[in-house]
């Protein structure tokens, strides 16, 4: 993980011996700050917090029952991922926590020093993995935004010829709702004519070429347009185009 992206963990344990061990080991082996307490009151006020991102949580603890909180805190929604950690390792007790979304189980004997690095690691990965969804999901809206104002009409097609994103303006041009574009051939939006004298254009870009003309079109009122066009082709990692996109700007627009 890379530094500055440190991530908060909550350790709830009884114990401040067992506790203190579990903050220096994670400390020690990851990018991470620990906090501690040994009350389930305390610790179910902290999760409820949202300041933390990873919590190791005892079962049994003097006000409570871990598996219950961990039971109460998936029933309410969004929470860290919860690892059980617990004194006398049992079967029914590891399947019970693992049905109420556990992230991971460890028991807290000598294996607790080995076993807790292998699980917490699983955990961040998949914390990492979140995050990484959550960022590209951000930059798509962005590149959304950007494209559905940028004073163009902009498409993306594949190699089947069938609309996989439109801006904004090129779906109004069309006159048809953003969505409808998706899986359309688009000889049934240009029409068979005008899909024809583009045809050769479409050819050359799925070779691999960058292309470049200038074409008319009508739009859904009835008005002829002049644009020019560029076709830029997408590479999957053997070099072969997956698809490409058309920018189009009217001529003398930009």
């Amino acid at each position: 993980m890379e530094k500055g992206n440190v991530l908060k963990v909550l350790v709830v344990e009884d114990e401040p011996e067992v506790a203190g061990n579990i903050k220096k080991l994670l400390e020690k082996r990851f990018d991470v700050l620990v906090e501690t307490t040994t009350s389930l009151r305390t610790g179910k006020e902290l999760i409820e917090s949202g300041d933390f991102d990873v919590v190791t949580l005892d079962k049994q603890l003097p006000d409570g029952d871990g598996i219950s909180l961990l039971e109460e805190i998936e029933a309410s929604g969004e929470h860290p991922p919860v690892i059980i950690i617990t004194g006398h390792g049992d079967e029914q007790t590891a399947v019970r926590a693992f049905e109420l979304g556990a992230a991971g189980y460890v028991v807290k004997d000598v294996r607790l020093h080995a076993m807790l690095p292998d699980v917490f690691e699983k955990v961040l990965s998949g914390i990492t993995l979140d995050r990484i969804k959550l960022e590209l999901a951000d930059s798509l809206r962005q590149l959304e935004l950007v494209a559905d104002t940028a004073p163009m009409l902009i498409a993306r097609v594949d190699r089947d010829h069938s609309y996989l994103y439109v801006n904004k303006k090129y779906a109004e041009f069309f006159g048809r709702p953003q969505d409808d574009f998706k899986g359309l051939h688009a000889a049934d939006v240009l029409g068979d004519e005008q899909y024809g004298r583009l045809l050769p254009y479409i050819e050359e870009v799925l070779r691999g070429a960058g292309v470049e003309y200038a074409s008319d079109a009508y739009d859904n009122a009835g008005r002829l347009h002049h644009f020019e066009v560029s076709m830029v082709p997408r590479f999957d990692e053997e070099g072969t185009v997956t698809d490409y996109f058309a920018f189009c700007v009217e001529a003398g627009r930009l």
